[in-house]
Order: structure tokens, then C-alpha cells, then sequence
């Protein structure tokens, strides 16, 4: 099993029509899981917005994504 946290965050200074979603894969110890490979998807079409992989200590942005809802599925090796 995969564990994803996630913190969407926005520019405070104007309004924008785009969002982040910054990630963290993790194991169920907690420990991080590098070189995930995280695509995602809109929620309602299931199309693949944008496919990201983790860096070195399981961390991912997704900048500039439009509103909406997504599914984030994560593979690793060994999970």
C-alpha cells in the first residue's frame, strides 16, 4: 500500500485559474518512496492530466493544474 499526502496551494498575492498539488509518497511505516510514479487523472474523465515522478525523498508538485477533482494512483517497485 501507498500513502499519498497532499497540500494544494495557491498564490495569495491575484487570482489564478490553475492550482497546485504538491505530494509525498510514502510507504505504511512512513518511510518515503522514491522514483514513484504518480499519474494524474481527472477525476470525471479519467483522462491523465499529467504523469510526475518522485524525487529522492518522495516528493512530487503538480503546478499549474486547472480546478477540479483527481485521482492520483502512485506505482513503485515492490508495491
Amino acid at each position: 500500500m501507498i500513502l499519498m499526502f497532499f497540500v494544494i496551494g495557491q498564490p495569495m498575492m491575484a487570482q489564478t485559474s490553475t492550482g497546485e498539488i504538491d505530494i509525498t509518497v510514502v510507504d505504511p511505516t512512513g518511510a518515503v518512496i522514491p522514483n514513484a510514479i504518480l499519474a494524474i487523472k481527472g477525476a470525471e474523465t479519467g483522462n491523465v492530466v499529467r504523469q510526475l515522478k518522485t524525487n529522492n525523498v518522495g516528493k512530487a508538485t503538480a503546478p499549474l493544474l486547472p480546478p477540479g477533482t483527481y485521482d492520483i494512483p502512485a506505482t513503485a517497485p515492490g508495491f
